[in-house]
């Protein structure tokens, strides 16, 4: 399986990041800072080693249980039932239970039903960046690791910006990080180096960075 390994941190206080691409055999102690996962050196001692390889996904604007999908995006499904079944069987035949997900907002209708539910169905450690389209129900659900706005980590040596939104200018644009968003459903023309995750841009599925952009380099990417 293809993927991007990662390190990511938003807190002052995390003095000791370690990019996980560097790291196949070591012991780990995981911890949480303002609802932020970062990753800390502990023990180095054999007994205490622990199998590492952390992938990172990203999606957008699943938009579980909303019919606007069907007529708007004109999903390839004849009902929700069958498209959020379809959703779902793709995101689980992808994401592994130790992956961490990127959602960058427009998770689910208010009206589909318990969110806390649908989370607990979906593999992975579920990040939530919030959409224009995500409400209270879905912000305050249980199976989120983190709930927010904005983003910025750090994956396969990339820095990444993520928002539901697309922007013109962004943190260190000059030294070549990455906008990643969602909201335009794949309609709007990028400007370089930023990708829509969304799933109507990314066959309606999770994808990694590295899949983003290898395709963007490939002649039927451009």
């Amino acid at each position: 399986m293809s993927g991007a390994t990662w390190s990511q941190s938003l807190g002052p206080d995390n003095d000791t990041l370690l990019n996980a691409s560097k790291l196949r055999h070591v012991p780990l102690r995981s911890f949480r800072n303002e609802g932020h996962l970062s990753v800390r050196a502990s023990s180095w001692r054999a007994a205490d080693q622990l199998h590492l390889f952390l992938m990172i996904y990203l999606t957008s604007d699943t938009h579980f249980g909303d019919t606007r999908v069907l007529r708007i995006d004109r999903r390839p499904f004849p009902n929700m039932v069958a498209h959020d079944a379809a959703l779902i069987e793709s995101w689980n035949t992808i994401i592994g239970p130790d992956d961490d997900v990127w959602h960058l907002g427009d998770f689910m209708s208010a009206r589909a039903g318990d969110c806390s539910e649908l989370l607990s169905r979906l593999k992975g450690r579920k990040h939530l960046i919030i959409g224009n389209n995500d409400p209270g129900t879905t912000t305050t659900a249980t199976g989120w690791a983190s709930v927010q706005h904005y983003a910025e980590i750090r994956a396969d040596g990339h820095h990444l910006i993520l928002c539901h939104y697309a922007f013109r200018t962004w943190n260190q644009m000059g030294k070549k990080s990455i906008n990643l968003h969602g909201h335009s459903h794949g309609r709007l023309k990028p400007m370089p180096r930023q990708f829509d995750v969304g799933v109507d841009a990314q066959e309606l599925r999770p994808v990694t960075l590295q899949q983003i952009l290898a395709r963007e380099r490939s002649p039927k990417g451009r």
